[in-house]
């Protein structure tokens, strides 16, 4: 094999080796929701007056130890937090999961970048979208296509049993409460099944 076949392995090698070498790093950097991640993670545990290490410790009681190193690294976007990661931190702070996720405020006047979306969104539809409300664009915003959008996501979307009983039982303080007295420590499906059988009782 000649000098140049040698040469022209060599520098194929070579531009293989970074290629692999960019991608993994890409595949490792904190993207935008991400970052909003960090942002909030650090912002509510300031809020509660948490250090690194007794954060820590809160984790590790939940069985997601991370040291604080790893808590600094979290919080300068040099770490990922992942799903598990970050409802153990929503535990902790004792918030929902969608408060680290998105972004601080659901203002129409302020917009951050998603991953996943090529511009900036206002705050205010990141935040419509991920409770279910509308699609996440900016292009039709029309009531009718909101609406549409909202009966298909609650279509799709698995009431437990408990929940649908509640529903058809009303607010404590309804009718149903008023002419049955029904407890609210029960299960909400055994409650209505009460409620069903008293219905058909002759009066």
């Amino acid at each position: 094999m000649h000098l140049k076949d040698w040469r022209r392995i060599y520098f194929i090698d070579k531009l293989l080796s970074m290629a692999e070498h960019t991608t993994k790093r890409q595949v490792n950097k904190v993207a935008a929701t991400g970052r909003i991640v960090a942002d909030n993670i650090k912002r509510l545990r300031l809020r509660s007056g948490m250090q690194y290490k007794e954060l820590s410790q809160r984790l590790s009681e939940l069985g997601r130890p991370i040291a604080p190193l790893g808590l600094r690294k979290i919080e300068e976007c040099e770490r990922k937090v992942d799903v598990d990661d970050l409802t153990a931190f929503a535990a902790v702070f004792g918030v929902s999961p969608l408060e680290i996720l998105m972004p601080t405020n659901g203002y129409a006047i302020d917009k951050s970048e998603i991953t996943g979306y090529p511009t900036p969104l206002p705050n205010s539809y990141i935040w419509s979208w991920a409770l279910g409300e509308r699609p996440l664009n900016e292009e039709d915003n029309s009531i009718i296509t909101l609406l549409l959008h909202r009966i298909e996501v609650l279509e799709n979307r698995d009431i437990p049993p408990d929940v649908q009983a509640w529903k058809k039982l009303g607010p404590i303080g309804g009718p149903y409460e008023a002419s049955w007295g029904y407890d609210a420590s029960k299960p909400a499906t055994e409650v209505l099944q009460e409620v069903e059988q008293s219905e058909q009782e002759p009066k």
